[in-house]
C-alpha cells in the first residue's frame, strides 16, 4: 500500500474511533465496534477475523488510533490486567 493511501485509511480509523470514543466508554466495546467497521456485523470465517486484528493492531501500533495516556502514567504501574 502507498504512504498516501495508508495516511487516509488510517485517517478515517481515527476519525471513526474518535466519534465511538464518545458513544462507548468501556475499551472492549471500542475494539469491537472498531471490528464491525472492519468486517460489518456478520460473523467473519477465524482466518478472516485474525486478518482483522492484524489490521487493527497495525493502526494502533502505528498511533493512527490512540489517545494520550494520562499525565504521568507509565506500562504497567498499578494497571489491571
Amino acid at each position: 500500500m502507498r504512504e498516501l493511501e495508508h495516511d487516509e485509511v488510517a485517517r478515517g480509523f481515527r476519525v471513526y474511533y474518535e466519534q465511538i470514543r464518545r458513544d462507548w466508554a468501556d475499551p472492549e466495546d471500542v475494539l469491537w465496534q472498531l471490528q464491525m467497521y472492519v468486517l460489518g456485523n456478520a460473523q467473519p470465517r477465524p482466518k478472516v477475523l485474525r486478518a482483522a486484528l492484524v489490521v487493527l493492531a497495525h493502526f494502533f501500533g502505528r498511533c493512527d488510533i490512540f489517545e494520550a495516556p494520562p499525565t504521568g502514567w507509565q506500562p504497567g504501574v498499578g494497571m489491571p490486567a
